[in-house]
């Protein structure tokens, strides 16, 4: 987790960062052990970020629906 920190630090200020997760950002204390950790991360992503919140299911739930529906 630490490295991650690194590499946003590091290229933030540079250059821009994707970041995709299925979780929304509100969640993201709850799915990692230190959460002083993933406050300082969260902070550095979403200090300029453009958040997309996507709805509907997703795409390989739909592959997977028409991969049933041809066997």
């Amino acid at each position: 987790m630490a490295h991650l920190i690194g590499v946003i630090d590091k290229h933030a200020d540079i250059g821009s960062i994707l970041t995709t997760s299925q979780y929304e950002t509100n969640t993201w204390l709850n799915h990692f052990e230190d959460q002083t950790i993933v406050e300082a991360l969260l902070n550095r992503i979403v200090h300029r970020a453009h958040i997309f919140n996507l709805e509907g299911d997703s795409i390989k739930k739909e592959g997977k629906k028409s991969q049933l529906r041809h066997n």
